[in-house]
């Protein structure tokens, strides 16, 4: 079950990755200065998240906290509950990681001294 968590967190992390990828590719990058203060705070989130993602590959725990916490200020910069669909499968995503290192956790065996 967590291997099969894990991997289902991996695959899901890595589309998004490359959709916000592509979509920077497209699209370029906004200068600073042509944002607002709020906007500016959004792309943070946005880069949390995705930072998030790319570091639960190999620290779960952190990456699947870092994930939700970009989803969180998000949020709270956005002031809303529910985001759009793509946001919500990111912190779906982060969840799934999250999930993933309890279910590790608790297979492996009480190391006893």
């Amino acid at each position: 079950m967590a291997t099969a968590v894990r991997w289902i967190a991996r695959v899901l992390g890595t589309l998004i990755v490359l959709l916000f990828v592509f979509l920077t590719a497209v699209q370029g990058i906004p200068s600073p200065s042509s944002l607002t203060p709020a906007e500016r705070l959004l792309f943070v989130a946005v880069i949390v998240m995705l930072v998030g993602l790319v570091t639960a590959w190999k620290w779960e725990l952190a990456g699947g906290l870092l994930t939700i916490c970009g989803y969180v200020f998000f949020g709270i910069v956005e002031q809303e509950v529910l985001l759009p669909w793509v946001f919500l499968l990111i912190l779906i995503t982060g969840v799934f990681f999250l999930l993933s290192w309890l279910l590790r956790r608790r297979s492996r065996p009480a190391v006893r001294k």
